[in-house]
């Protein structure tokens, strides 16, 4: 399976704001890693393309050649920082996520 790379045409508004960093890509990166992942986006994200993202790593995570486990989550509604689009905070949901996902794949030392 080919993944394309993320879009750097100086003229696409998603790149506009980073534009020195559009000639990124964080994919190659993401083929090394081999402990469990958790990784977040707000859909309402005017900095990263959040669909986009989360589809390409989940494709390139699916394709890893070491089994481990990830979760990748979409917040409906938030931006950047998974804002509660309510209140204007950190997402409870996310936190309580994050500490499940936490507590299950990483053990308290001992």
């Amino acid at each position: 399976m080919s993944i394309e790379p993320f879009p750097t045409d100086i003229g696409n508004p998603r790149v506009i704001q980073h534009a020195h960093r559009a000639d990124f890509d964080p994919l190659p990166h993401w083929r090394r890693v081999v402990v469990p992942v958790f990784a977040a986006w707000g859909s309402q994200d005017i900095r990263v393309p959040a669909r986009e993202s989360r589809d390409r790593l989940a494709a390139v995570l699916d394709l890893a050649t070491t089994s481990f486990a990830h979760e990748l989550q979409l917040y409906e509604g938030s931006g950047h920082g998974l804002e509660d689009p309510s209140t204007g905070m950190l997402r409870e949901d996310f936190i309580d996520d994050l500490v499940r996902w936490m507590g299950t794949h990483f053990r308290k030392a001992e």
